[in-house]
């Protein structure tokens, strides 16, 4: 137990990471090269978690057991670190380059742009308009909204969720399928409170073999070391996105957030009919306190083939989804609640369950220590629910200890 303490002491001591939620820009650090501005930015965020999960199946077929997991673990709130070439024109426009390495130097982000008055025109690795433009739950845990976790400590072993962290299975109200993959898009500037955005993305997936030895907290980066099956994903092309958001301040205490998104693409002909996503949120402010709801609905959006059975295909058509959160900020406190429920349905028994359902309620709050400077505390309790696997339900409940430094 002394160990253990110390251990929990010593990484909290070491958990101080670089990032904030909400990037000033005077932290952005600037020079000029002739006519281009270079531009510097992080968001690097890590927190100790303390997780409890229990009756976590493992194993295949005849030979499942469950198990029980309890231990600390480093988590990485998706730190990455941006730079930005900026040139300037005597005609307004202004056109650049962009990128973003995440914890693991790994391109999250790397496309050209031309600004100006029509709007923003992006080439390359970017997210779709459709969640760039998302409003939802508000934030109020530095680097984790359990709307679209970085940290989400549970997956269920050996079925459709056995550590997957593709997008298309995200349990979030935001479209993420299109998220950091090769596209064009175009955001509006805004024209009384609406902005309008387009994406078009070639193709998402490439059949891609997916494999997942042992990580089981999704989104997370600490093996439980359970072992898992390895999974293909099958192709999908010409996705399109669009999204429209509108912001409205009113009576200089209050403000309004809506945003609604669709994204269609075409499926692999003979496996899944053609995805179709839409979402959508809304935000509510009133002085210091913001309440915030969101909405997605999806069918057809995965196709995976059974590594262990080549000739198995599962499919997992529809997903619904629903979330509702509040945060409320006096001074350099803020403090929230968040409530997410997903209940996801498969066409194809290849794997265990046929219908399943998600809850997650997150507790917390930041503390500003300074300019650019948070900490933060991460309650979170997951239910899953699978009436036809092994383990009808299990259980995760964590505590996390985040700070986050920006710069």
């Amino acid at each position: 137990m002394r160990h253990a303490l110390l251990a929990a002491t010593m990484l909290i001591a070491g958990s101080i990471v670089i990032g904030d939620t909400a990037r000033a820009d005077e932290h952005d650090a600037m020079m000029k090269l002739g006519r281009v501005n270079i531009s510097l930015s992080g968001d690097l965020r890590y927190g100790l978690y303390l997780l409890d999960n229990d009756d976590l199946t493992t194993g295949e077929g005849a030979a499942q057991t469950t198990a029980e997991y309890s231990g600390f673990a480093i988590k990485n709130l998706d730190s990455h670190v941006a730079f930005s070439l900026a040139m300037p024109f005597d005609n307004g426009l202004v056109a650049g380059y962009s990128a973003a390495l995440d914890a693991n130097a790994n391109f999250d982000e790397n496309y050209a742009f031309v600004e100006g008055g029509f709007g923003r025109l992006a080439f390359g690795v970017t997210n779709g308009v459709a969640e760039e433009l998302h409003v939802g739950v508000p934030d109020f845990v530095p680097g984790n909204n359990i709307d679209d976790p970085n940290v989400y400590n549970i997956a269920r072993v050996s079925t459709e969720y056995e550590g997957y962290t593709d997008h298309a299975s995200s349990l979030s109200t935001k479209i993420l399928l299109d998220e950091e993959a090769y596209k064009l898009s175009y955001t509006s500037v805004p024209v009384g409170g609406f902005t309008l955005g387009f994406s078009f993305t070639p193709d998402i997936g490439i059949d891609d073999v997916i494999v997942r030895d042992g990580d089981v907290n999704v989104s997370g980066d600490n093996s439980f070391d359970v072992p898992t099956r390895n999974r293909i994903r099958t192709k999908m092309t010409d996705v399109i996105s669009v999204g429209l958001n509108y912001e409205q301040e009113f009576l200089s205490s209050m403000a309004l957030r809506f945003s609604a998104a669709y994204l269609v693409a075409d499926g692999v002909p003979g496996v899944q009919d053609d995805p179709e996503i839409f979402s959508a949120g809304l935000q509510y402010s009133w002085e210091s306190l913001t309440i915030g709801f969101g909405y997605k609905l999806a069918e057809d959006i995965t196709a995976a083939r059974n590594m262990a059975a080549p000739n198995s295909l599962a499919v997992y058509p529809n997903q619904e989804v629903i979330s509702a959160g509040l945060a409320y900020t006096e001074g350099p406190w803020t403090v929230g609640f968040a409530y997410r429920q997903a209940d996801v349905s498969s066409s194809a028994p290849t794997f265990t369950g046929s219908k399943t359902s998600h809850e997650a309620w997150q507790v917390g709050g930041g503390y500003k220590l300074g300019p650019g400077l948070q900490t933060g505390l991460d309650l979170q309790y997951v239910t899953d629910k699978d009436p036809d696997a092994v383990t009808p339900e299990l259980d995760s409940f964590s505590i996390g200890f985040v700070m986050a430094l920006s710069f």
